[in-house]
């Protein structure tokens, strides 16, 4: 595999506080909603290792989805794999995946990977399209190494790199799947990206379903605005073995 030694940012991004990526922001809990944890960030599923249970290895594969946003409105989302991350007190991530935003009405879809806490790269092997179907892969393979991996099967093109993860443990954390809003400072500089729902499939931890992974949690994602609102928040609506769904909702 050849090393992830590009250093890049894009440019419509527009600032340190938006990127995708990072760690679980937990947020104080909402009475009614669904959720193990409740986050500013993240929507979807996430393994917790222990000392019987290590995790190395997480996959998972979705249709990049089509998003909408009101007028006048910047708005971002991402969906990804990834290792560790899954504790505010665990702040490193090794993750791959894709990202959909719109800014000054323009809407843009490309692929991405980070290691936090350095800055996202976007993969510039290909092009990413509203369903245009991605598989996507991180491996822990000892000393700090990640192995990164996204195939779009669409466009039939793939990327894979090598990283040295920022995290000392002898073991990931943490092994997550996850649609993402950005920039967990400033609710209202980020609003989340309408959509609609997106299915993960073919998720597995340690090369098993994911339904099985040790210590699993179902974050559920809360979004909010003037007052302390809630604006948006996305959750999981349906779970298999292998399968789930996060839905964007409006409040």
């Amino acid at each position: 595999m050849r090393n992830c030694d590009v250093i890049a940012r894009c440019p419509n991004l527009g600032g340190d506080d938006l990127n995708p990526g990072g760690p679980i922001q937990p947020v104080p809990p909402e009475v009614g909603l669904p959720a193990d944890v409740q986050s500013g960030n993240w929507a979807g599923l996430v393994s917790i290792a222990d000392n019987n249970n290590p995790v190395t290895s997480v996959q998972a594969a979705w249709i990049h989805p089509a998003v909408t946003a009101t007028p006048n409105t910047d708005t971002y989302a991402s969906f990804w794999v990834g290792l560790n991350g899954g504790h505010a007190n665990n702040p490193y991530v090794c993750q791959i995946g894709t990202l959909a935003q719109i800014e000054n009405g323009v809407t843009t879809h490309y692929a991405w990977w980070e290691n936090y806490p350095d800055d996202e790269i976007p993969i510039g092997v290909g092009a990413v399209a509203p369903g245009d179907v991605i598989f996507a892969r991180v491996d822990f393979t000892g000393n700090r190494s990640y192995d990164l991996f996204l195939n779009n099967l669409s466009q039939n093109w793939h990327y894979s790199g090598t990283v040295n993860g920022h995290y000392a443990g002898a073991s990931p954390f943490s092994a997550e799947v996850i649609a993402e809003a950005f920039g967990v400072g400033n609710q209202q500089s980020a609003p989340l990206a309408d959509f609609g729902s997106i299915d993960f499939g073919a998720c597995f931890v340690n090369d098993a379903p994911l339904a099985n992974a040790p210590n699993l949690e179902r974050p559920t994602m809360v979004r909010r605005g003037m007052n302390n609102a809630i604006v948006t928040r996305a959750e999981v609506t349906a779970m298999d073995e292998t399968e789930f769904t996060v839905t964007w909702r409006s409040n």
